[in-house]
């Protein structure tokens, strides 16, 4: 391999559109959105079939998603926008900073448990592999703090819209289990995202990052007290729900985007504006009703888009061949660490 010998060049064939000249660019209506709305209904109708395919099985639509290995990269980061927002219009800010002492204990050992394991079966990982990654790439680049941080996110991390979809399928949702697992998702999301927001950007940037911070800050406490107040006077102009258009509605979705947009401009990921707005639409049937209309466009249509990019990245094969899949298959006891928690705290 480290022969120049072994070396050859390979040559392809790539068509380029005129990128830097928008004169002499090709029809994009043409020629590209044809190409979009087929892989689109390619991606949807391979999902639904493969859902109703495993639903014997109760499996929610995640796992259909990522079994499919479809993607549209550019519109599944827009699905990820808006899954994250309607994160953001599920909770309730309110019943989180009030939360009773059980599922707040459950949330916070939820948490920290994986983390403190993601962290430490990385390093392990990193010992065990460092003479593999010295054939590929500097050992340091896998061994820096953002490295071991967003592992410990990962691990962390609930998802609570998905966990919402899945009680709802296993008609849990109204149990008394299936009210404190949602609570404790809702605490958990809420506790990822801030870590994320304002840890991550030091990381990157170190103390650089000290000036985005503070303009998020700033932010966030103008979508709490400038927009939330301005929304809530033109929400209730139209206390009903069918008093709204889809024109109308068009503006939630413009700001969603300005939002995200403008957190991405201050330096922080665009998911956490997308997160901001989303907590900063006034609660009640207004968000009711923004949730029942843009539900199957974003959950179902371009949530799905992001699931199978991931999907697509995935290989199951190769994982199994490697000689840290025991540290793969480690990762299951932390899951089972707050099983035991969480069934500790419920006495």
């Amino acid at each position: 391999m480290g022969n120049n010998d072994d070396c050859f060049p390979i040559c392809y064939n790539e068509t380029v559109n005129y990128p830097n000249s928008i004169w002499k660019s090709q029809d994009l209506l043409k020629n590209y959105l044809p190409i979009f709305i087929y892989e689109t209904i390619t991606v949807v109708f391979s999902s639904r079939l493969v859902y109703y395919l495993l639903r014997p099985l109760s499996q929610p639509h995640l796992v259909s998603d990522l079994l499919i290995l479809l993607a549209v990269s550019t519109i599944a980061q827009v699905g990820l926008i808006f899954y994250v927002f309607m994160a953001g219009l599920e909770m309730n800010l309110d019943f989180v900073l009030r939360a009773p002492k059980k599922p707040t204990i459950i949330a916070i050992c939820s948490t920290l448990i994986p983390m403190i394991l993601g962290t430490g079966i990385y390093s392990l990982v990193i010992i065990v592999d460092k003479k593999f990654l010295k054939n590929y790439v500097e050992t340091y680049e896998y061994n820096r703090p953002q490295c071991y941080f967003i592992w410990s996110m990962v691990l962390s991390i609930t998802g609570f819209p998905v966990l919402a979809n899945i009680l709802v399928d296993l008609k849990l949702l109204y149990t008394r289990l299936g009210k404190l697992a949602l609570t404790v998702a809702t605490h958990n999301d809420f506790y990822n995202w801030i870590m994320f927001a304002l840890v991550f950007p030091f990381l990157v940037n170190g103390y650089r990052a000290i000036f985005s911070m503070l303009c998020v800050i700033a932010f966030i406490l103008l979508s709490h007290f400038v927009l939330r107040p301005l929304l809530e006077k033109i929400v209730a102009k139209k206390p009903n729900k069918h008093d709204w258009t889809n024109y109308q509605l068009s503006f939630v979705i413009m700001g969603l985007f300005a939002s995200t947009g403008l957190t991405d401009i201050l330096g922080v990921n665009p998911l956490v504006g997308a997160l901001i707005y989303g907590l900063a639409i006034p609660r009640g049937s207004f968000t009711e009703m923004l949730m029942e209309r843009s539900d199957d466009f974003g959950s179902r249509y371009l949530a799905p888009l992001f699931f199978f990019s991931g999907g697509l990245s995935y290989s199951l094969l190769w994982y199994a061949f490697q000689r840290e899949f025991g540290f793969w298959v480690a990762y299951e006891h932390q899951r089972r660490l707050v099983t035991h928690s969480a069934q500790h705290c419920m006495g």
